[in-house]
């Protein structure tokens, strides 16, 4: 995960948890805004 300018991008293979995980941070990590999912094939 990378974090630029209040955007955390999220990046690696597609993961059945990856919506539940970037609702997370995007509610409870300080400078968070919004949540970017940059996704790699297999």
């Amino acid at each position: 995960m990378l974090v630029r300018d209040g955007v955390a991008e999220l990046s690696g293979p597609p993961h059945p948890h990856a919506g539940h995980i970037a609702d997370v941070l995007a509610r409870t990590v300080p400078g968070i805004v919004r949540v970017k999912h940059l996704r790699r094939g297999p």
